[in-house]
């Protein structure tokens, strides 16, 4: 480690020739660059949110102070909240 005439650290000075700096920061620049472009990996949205009804059909509705719908083959309990400007108690 050294430390050069504006105070900053160098680490290994003698190993890192200019031309080998430059390719580093030209390397780190270019995946700066592909990380930020759009799209990649990234699942695209669904071109509609289903219905209640689609998304219920086949399970077993129970009726009660909200609707719950029961997926049997997952095991799964789905709850129907009919008004959401309505304060309730849940």
């Amino acid at each position: 480690m050294a430390i050069d005439c504006t105070g900053a650290i160098q680490w290994f000075p003698e190993v890192l020739s200019p031309m080998l700096r430059r390719s580093f920061a030209a390397l780190c620049v270019l995946a700066a660059l592909h990380a930020q472009q759009p799209g990649r990996g990234a699942a695209p949205p669904p071109a509609r949110t289903p219905t209640i009804e689609e998304r219920a059909t086949g399970m077993t509705k129970l009726d009660g102070f909200f609707p719950v719908y029961w997926e049997e083959r997952t095991g799964n309990l789905y709850l129907e909240i009919p008004r959401l400007d309505r304060k309730s108690v849940v």
